[in-house]
């Protein structure tokens, strides 16, 4: 056998003798956990229903996102469709008034002049409603407390 042979076989069986000794190792040790996630996903759908709010009219949608009250951080930018006591709802993509009214359910209050609740997430299902000058909106039909 050449030297770079006997020197190539030595090497490999340190490294198989290596990857021997820690396997055992490996084995016994604990899986990493899966990371969790501290807030749901949001949607993104927001910032599409703006763009061509006349082809999401009357479809039923589903969006997770922030309450955001009266529009308390100035996201929607607009003033309410329906009725001034219209709250907004922020996704990741965009802010949207939703139609007051509905309660949410579990009897869960909010607060829409306070923003001590514009962290809380919410998951709107409603149909999306278009105004006479083209100002998109959610008509809820159910809306829970996420967290």
């Amino acid at each position: 056998m050449c030297r770079l042979s006997k020197r190539m076989n030595l090497s490999l069986l340190v490294a198989m003798s290596l990857l021997t000794a820690a396997l055992p190792a490996c084995q016994n040790a604990s899986p990493t956990p899966a990371p969790t996630m501290t807030s749901p996903p949001f949607t993104q759908i927001v910032k599409v229903i703006l763009a061509d709010p006349g082809q999401f009219e009357g479809l039923s949608v589903t969006l997770v996102g922030y309450y955001r009250g009266w529009d308390l951080l100035g996201e929607a930018g607009t003033a309410p469709p329906v009725t001034r006591s219209d709250w907004v709802l922020k996704d990741d993509s965009g802010a949207i008034y939703v139609k007051a009214g509905l309660a949410i359910e579990g009897d869960i209050s909010l607060d829409p002049s306070s923003t001590a609740d514009t962290e809380k997430v919410l998951r709107v299902t409603g149909f999306v409603r278009v105004t006479e000058v083209g100002q998109p909106y959610i008509e809820p039909e159910s809306i829970e407390l996420v967290k």
